[in-house]
């Protein structure tokens, strides 16, 4: 079912699907069977399926299973073109302890269900052209006491939003409604379409309520959100950390739980946490019983499991891989796989992060932003400068790697030569370079809705400060040219005005209230092109955690980093405000060019189509609600 996004050089693959070593066939076969139906018409010598149009979900599943009895689709709804063969997998996905011999239940667990705690996980599918396909679980018991879970399927990673869909559909499944209000749910909220990013949606609900929710400003590759909090409270700093440096170095590692929420909590914070890099290999953060045989593969995964299946690790092929077992907050590595550590920033790190976690908000909660802060400043301090060291060449763009890892300190440079092997680092090199299938060309250009992005312009604006440059720019710009030490941290939000009136006094202060991150590089875009960046000097980023530990839950002068969140819509709003900071006021944003159909952004109305089985099917037949 899951496939690595880009074959590695030192494995084979076919039409996506990994080639594992292990002897299971069944496994191989349903990951045939997925990876085929995903990519149907490839390779045949048929046309391939037209481009997706722009959707909300690709599928609305709900199935049901019962002790002893393996899990069923009951009921799914999907566009009528759609291959139902590729959803035949989900019900072992929403009950993927199905047929395993369970320990007793933990009284943390006990606990939660009789406080009624409604608990969501995901899952991910990977399709053979390494499309990913986000699904959204939530399991309830019916009022006629049915075990049943509903699955949305989606290539959106909004988690807030499609809990917030769950609950509306628990409620309305368990409610008197029954079979003919999940049907109605699904087709309202289908008929709402994708809306623009920062619209609103309000689906209609029983009873003259409605399910109201924003679709998210942020289009980038950053998914930092609550999870990131579960991932701390089940282990500790340090071991956190530590797995961190791992996965930079792509171990293999495998997640055990016997709580399918955390697994998938934890496997999808440890991914977000390497922004800006993006895990590359197999992610599989619940993976079924007849999917075992992936545990033997010979590249790097993430994979997280019941912890009932570990008996079944014993005796099978695998090769090196790290242990982590949530339920008791333990970790199992190799010691000679964290040599690599660059040691200062990582007891620094740890401190910070501890400081963070102490920090609790008034309702007892700890926020996401503090912790995710902490590792983007340790990115931000290694790769502040390494736009410097893009050249030009024949018209294309090269990354000068062993310059830019010459100028880092001996610590770094000593994670750098573990790091750069990694398929991650060359993926993100070669975008941002333009030599990849996703880079747009813009070779040392940022992308404005991107933080990492954003926060490269506030430390290092055009990444150079060499006098010519600077002529260069007010030559351009018709600005005058600005001192060296507008480049640092503490005037970062200074911009260049279109026409500057040189009789002016304002200061700096003042004019950083006028501009925003965004808008800094807006007015810097026309001419980055055109400079010739330059190697000389050095603007290299000091992170807070070196400085001050508790800089991340500053509240009167936030993080940098905090603020850019704010810009991008990406914190919680508190009292229908965002926490933004004072002078960063976000311009207004670029629309992505899609056609508009009474707000959704879609050509023309999709059709989907309602399909039942079993003894629902008898139910809707006769018309009873079930």
């Amino acid at each position: 079912v899951v496939a690595p996004r880009r074959a590695p050089s030192t494995a084979k693959a076919s039409e996506g699907v990994c080639l594992t070593r292990g002897k299971g066939e069944e496994g191989r076969r349903a990951a045939a069977l997925y990876a085929s139906s995903m990519s149907e018409g490839k390779g045949n010598g048929k046309k391939g399926p037209p481009p997706r149009k722009p959707r909300l979900f690709e599928a609305f599943v709900v199935s049901a299973a019962g002790p002893g009895v393996a899990p069923v689709m009951m009921y799914c709804y999907a566009p009528r073109d759609a291959n139902l063969m590729q959803f035949n997998a989900i019900p072992e996905f929403s009950f993927p302890e199905s047929g395993l011999k369970l320990p007793p239940s933990s009284g943390e667990q006990d606990e939660a269900e009789r406080a009624g705690l409604r608990k969501t996980f995901s899952f991910v599918l990977t399709g053979g052209d390494g499309a990913r396909l986000h699904g959204f679980c939530r399991r309830y018991t019916t009022a006629a006491g049915t075990q049943e879970a509903a699955c949305i399927l989606t290539q959106h990673c909004w988690y807030d939003i499609f809990c917030k869909i769950l609950d509306a559909f628990q409620d309305t499944a368990c409610s008197q409604a029954g079979a003919a209000g999940v049907a109605t749910f699904a087709r309202n909220l289908q008929a709402q379409g994708l809306v623009e990013p920062g619209s609103a949606v309000r689906v209609p609900l029983e009873g003259l309520r409605e399910l109201a929710f924003v679709r998210p400003l942020n289009t980038s590759k950053c998914h930092y959100d609550a999870r990131l909090c579960e991932l701390f409270r089940r282990l500790p700093v340090s071991k956190t950390v530590m797995l961190f440096f791992l996965m930079l170095t792509e171990r293999r590692v495998i997640l055990l739980s016997s709580d399918p929420s955390r697994l998938s909590d934890c496997a999808h914070a440890l991914a977000s946490l390497l922004y800006p890099f993006e895990w590359q290999h197999i992610y599989v953060p619940i993976l079924v019983p007849k999917m075992l045989d992936y545990v033997c593969a010979p590249m790097p995964f993430l994979i997280g499991m019941h912890i009932a299946m570990l008996p079944s690790l014993k005796n099978m092929p695998m090769e090196e891989v790290v242990m982590v077992d949530l339920d008791r907050g333990r970790l199992r590595y190799n010691e000679k796989d964290v040599m690599h550590l660059p040691d200062e920033h990582f007891d620094a790190m740890c401190n910070a992060l501890m400081t963070s976690l102490n920090a609790k908000t008034g309702d007892d909660r700890v926020d996401w932003a503090p912790l995710a802060n902490v590792f983007l400043d340790f990115f931000l301090s290694v790769f502040s400068t390494y736009r410097r060291f893009i050249t030009q060449k024949d018209g294309k763009a090269l990354f000068d790697q062993q310059g830019f890892k010459s100028s880092q300190r001996r610590s770094i440079v000593k994670f750098l030569t573990e790091f750069e092997r990694s398929q991650m680092y060359e993926e993100l090199f070669a975008e941002r370079t333009g030599g990849s299938k996703t880079g747009d060309g813009t070779a040392g250009l940022p992308n404005l809705d991107d933080p990492f992005d954003l926060a490269l312009a506030s430390i290092a604006p055009s990444g150079s400060k060499s006098s010519e440059d600077l002529e260069d720019l007010e030559k351009r710009k018709g600005s005058p040219a600005l001192s060296n030490s507008s480049f640092g941290m503490e005037d970062s939000i200074s911009d260049l005005p279109p026409a500057a009136n040189p009789e002016s006094k304002e200061s700096k202060a003042v004019k950083a209230s006028r501009f925003s991150t965004k808008q800094l590089w807006s007015s810097m875009e026309d001419i980055g092109r055109g400079i010739k960046l330059s190697s000389r000097g050095s603007t290299v980023y000091k992170p807070a955690y070196l400085t001050d530990e508790a800089a991340y839950i500053k509240t009167t002068s936030p993080h940098l980093l905090s603020r850019i969140y704010a810009d991008l819509g990406m914190l919680e709003k508190k009292d229908g405000v965002a926490p933004k900071a004072p002078g960063l006021q976000a311009p207004p944003r670029k629309r992505a060019a899609e056609p508009e159909h009474g707000g959704v952004a879609a050509a023309e109305k999709e059709e989907y189509q309602e399909h039942w089985f079993g003894p629902a099917a008898a139910i809707k037949k006769k018309g009873g609600n079930g």
